[in-house]
């Protein structure tokens, strides 16, 4: 028996058939989202840390990123060299990192020259909060100290115990912080001299 099919069904029929073939509806290779091209990465915001290591200036120490919080300078960390004036600069840090782990200084006996005494005598270690790197002394790492030890909550407290530990009040030292460069320079060495006495 032949069917009786009129031309606009036909029609129709093929404009459904048309449409499943486009959509990828009449084939079992359909698209289950496993061809879609991920999104590109995007590289981290990386940024320059820079300051000057004091004891006396510090050559030839290393200063890293102490990404893992384990208060050492591992393979991997972000990390530079002092230069004679004991000044270091860190390119490519992550910003997320630089402003949420302390900077640490590595004094070696073996390679780390303290400008005012000559070669260290033992190695030591130093460090900075995050975010405070610019200078980097045995004052800030009491900072860090103070926080790693549970004293303090944050830097704003652990500069206020530092100071009273030190010389009973809560404020600057001779116009100094305890995160300032007590070092004399050519511009106004008399002045800077007499701070630095009062720091060291």
């Amino acid at each position: 028996h032949i069917m009786n099919t009129s031309p606009s069904r036909l029609l129709a029929a093929a404009a459904v058939a048309a449409l499943l073939a486009a959509c990828g509806g009449g084939s079992d290779d359909h698209d289950d989202g496993s061809s879609t091209t991920p999104p590109p990465e995007v590289p981290p915001v990386t940024t320059t840390l820079s300051g000057v290591v004091l004891d006396g200036p510090l050559q030839g120490a290393k200063v890293c990123v102490d990404v893992n919080d384990n208060r050492a300078c591992d393979a991997g960390e972000p990390t530079a060299t002092t230069d004679a004036s004991g000044a270091y600069s860190i390119a490519e840090v992550v910003a997320a990192d630089a402003a949420a782990h302390p900077l640490l200084v590595e004094a070696s006996a073996t390679t780390t020259i303290d400008a005012d005494d000559g070669p260290v005598a033992a190695s030591f270690l130093l460090a900075a909060p995050a975010g405070r790197g610019a200078v980097i002394s045995p004052y800030t790492t009491l900072l860090v100290s103070e926080i790693d030890g549970g004293r303090a909550p944050n830097v704003v407290q652990a500069e206020e115990n530092v100071l009273v530990n030190l010389v009973g009040i809560a404020g600057d030292v001779g116009g100094l912080t305890l995160s300032s460069n007590y070092m004399p320079d050519d511009t106004d060495a008399t002045a800077l001299a007499g701070k630095r006495a009062t720091m060291r």
